[in-house]
């Protein structure tokens, strides 16, 4: 399997993008900790101003990955669900700017952090959902 995500540092700005297109990008529990450990990164780095959030192909990210979800007891979904709203409230307390720039399926949990993000960016083929 591929890197899931990608974060890379251009000077003031942090992109964090979403690389499993072909499964819709979803936000698994390894997915959630890489952008937790990023966002760690940018509330003790002042030099970053801005942090983009995009994916690749046609598809920005889905939600929780249900494969993983369809094995977790009731308390575990629960946890995980509630790890991923504490992410979401981190996001939308960083200092620095936060962009989502949509190009594509943002479902779920993804549409959460666009919401959670400063400003929100969609391509015209940009699809929404949430359960």
């Amino acid at each position: 399997m591929s890197n899931p995500i990608f974060v890379k540092r251009l000077e003031r700005l942090l992109v964090i993008t979403f690389n499993r297109p072909k499964v819709r990008s979803p936000l698994s529990s390894e997915v959630l900790g890489l952008i937790e450990a990023a966002v760690e990164n940018v509330e003790g780095d002042d030099s970053i101003d801005r942090v983009v959030f995009t994916g690749v192909e046609d598809v920005f990210a889905s939600g929780a990955d249900l494969n993983e979800i369809r094995r977790l007891s009731g308390s575990a979904a629960k946890v995980f669900g509630e790890r991923g709203q504490r992410l979401m409230g981190r996001i939308d307390s960083l200092r620095a700017e936060t962009v989502a720039a949509v190009n594509g399926f943002c479902f779920g949990g993804a549409l959460d952090l666009a919401l959670a993000c400063n400003t929100r960016i969609a391509a015209p083929t940009a699809t929404f959902c949430h359960p």
